[in-house]
């Protein structure tokens, strides 16, 4: 795991990226429709439901934060709970703003390296929460078969591609995982044939650097497959921990729909839906899935909302799970920043 945070310029050209492709998205949404009815559906919104919402994304950065604290602990000792909250926030924010979320965890690493929690703590506990959070998409995967309108799944057209996509490539991560904990020989094995592939095929100038950092990323997950297997009840609080979290974030449409003053899609069917959406992105190498994630909202959401309420709809729930998180990780990412800064100047002075 890379533990260092974007430098300046990267970090512009994310944001530029996330700027470019927010408005690009909002030409699409707003051309050729009628708008004058949006400002009336969102004030007539219930806002008992509206308040749930929120809270559930309030929950959503809290249990993350539980999951993190208590993975620590054995690690680097007790942690306050607001510490621990801000690195979920922090995650959040570079999640959303670099290409498959790739930002997120390096970026708490650097954060806990600067709250002097060693490196070796923190990627053993990133790496954990990261593991056992592939796992809880899996079942939720299984809880779409069980739960999900057949009506409702079969009209997403070309987002089958994209949920298939994002299922194989959560799977092939847990494989990963397994054959860290069981099979180390094999699983070197196949980087050394993949390395050899993508050589041939010219997308892997150096196959040699190629698999030296593939090997320390073995290393760091048989690592964190070895803490894993020795601390089982540990493992099962996170995966309960874990699954709560997704819930948070999959019950946002729900809470909306209420506040809409609609009914008769039940709870675990909306959770069911927007966890196949939430799958079919997150895996896309497209920052927070703009422009997707909407795409797909429409093309999923059309029956449930209606033709009416889909762009209110729309708006109130990326304004929750997306922008709002976006919003309060880029305060605290600057603010956390800030200190670090003035720390390094102490440091420097002293």
């Amino acid at each position: 795991m890379n533990h260092k945070i974007l430098d300046r310029k990267k970090h512009t050209v994310c944001l530029a990226g996330v700027i470019l492709l927010v408005l690009l998205t909002g030409l699409f949404l707003f051309k050729d429709r009628d708008i004058t009815a949006i400002p009336q559906a969102l004030a007539g919104t219930n806002p008992y439901y509206m308040l749930a919402g929120i809270g559930a994304i309030a929950a959503f950065f809290a249990l993350e934060a539980r999951g993190i604290q208590i993975l620590l602990q054995p690690l680097a000792g007790g942690m306050g709970y607001m510490q621990t909250y801000k690195y979920a926030l922090i995650d959040f924010y570079f999640s959303s703003i670099t290409p498959g979320c790739s930002g997120g965890q390096p970026s708490q690493a650097f954060f806990m390296y600067k709250d002097n929690i060693p490196l070796s703590a923190s990627s053993l506990a990133l790496l954990t929460f990261n593991m056992v959070y592939h796992f809880a998409i899996m079942l939720f995967a299984v809880a779409i078969a069980i739960w999900a309108p057949g009506d409702i799944l079969t009209g997403i057209g070309a987002f089958k591609i994209l949920l298939v996509y994002g299922l194989t490539i959560q799977f092939l991560l847990i494989i990963l995982y397994l054959l860290a904990i069981f099979n180390r020989k094999l699983i070197c094995r196949i980087i050394y044939c993949l390395a050899a592939f993508l050589t041939k095929i010219r997308l892997v100038k150096d196959p040699e650097k190629f698999r030296a950092k593939a090997a320390l990323q073995i290393d760091a997950y048989c690592q964190g497959a070895h803490y894993i297997k020795n601390h089982p009840l540990l493992l099962l609080r996170t995966i309960v921990i874990v699954l709560l979290h997704l819930l948070m974030l999959y019950s946002v449409p729900y809470w909306i729909y209420r506040a809409l003053g609609l009914s008769g899609i039940s709870f675990m069917e909306m959770i069911t839906i927007q966890a196949a959406l939430t799958i079919c992105i997150e895996s896309l190498p497209i920052p927070g899935g703009i422009g997707v994630a909407e795409g797909g909202f429409f093309l999923i959401y059309t029956k449930i909302f209606g033709e009416g309420l889909l762009l209110p709809a729309l708006l109130l729930c990326r304004g929750l799970n997306y922008y709002l998180g976006l919003l309060a990780g880029g305060l605290v990412t600057a603010i956390s920043f800030s200190r670090t800064q003035q720390q390094n100047k102490t440091e420097a002075a002293g």
